[in-house]
């Protein structure tokens, strides 16, 4: 847990407007409701986006997204292989 905490003072954070074409683009891929996180994660440029959320870990965004959908604990994970080398 001290690793998540540590993240959280280093990595950059800010707020995203997500554009009407992201938002758009989002609506195909999720539900209306929950369609403004990922267009914010599009507009942003994201690498991560970070949910504990069914909806979002359920679907298949390979391709049609450029960045990474799991949960914190797959970023973790992701980020400690990435920092021994092994990713």
């Amino acid at each position: 847990m001290d690793s998540y905490y540590a993240l959280f003072k280093v990595l950059p954070f800010k707020i995203v407007d997500p554009t009407d074409e992201d938002l758009e683009y989002a609506r195909s891929l999720i539900n209306e409701k929950d369609a403004p996180i990922p267009a914010a994660a599009i507009s942003g440029k994201a690498d991560w986006l970070l949910s504990l959320d069914k909806h979002f870990l359920g679907g298949d965004w390979k391709g049609k997204v450029n960045f990474a959908v799991g949960t914190p604990g797959d970023f973790l994970q992701d980020w400690v292989s990435f920092l021994k080398g092994d990713g």
